[in-house]
């Protein structure tokens, strides 16, 4: 990734260059979340919820 010329505009111009692999996708998995993140997300989402 990088970025481009200005275009004389608030938008940032880039160029990325991406590819397809999928044979590395199981790779790429997020692992699961762990018990102490699920009850940090519980309490994130009550709080909200709250106002």
């Amino acid at each position: 990734m990088k970025s481009c010329q200005s275009i004389d505009s608030d938008h940032f111009p880039f160029y990325v260059e991406l590819s397809f692999e999928p044979q590395g996708a199981k790779e790429q998995m997020p692992k699961k979340a762990t018990e102490e993140q699920l009850e940090k997300a519980a309490k994130q989402i009550k709080k909200l919820q709250e106002k």
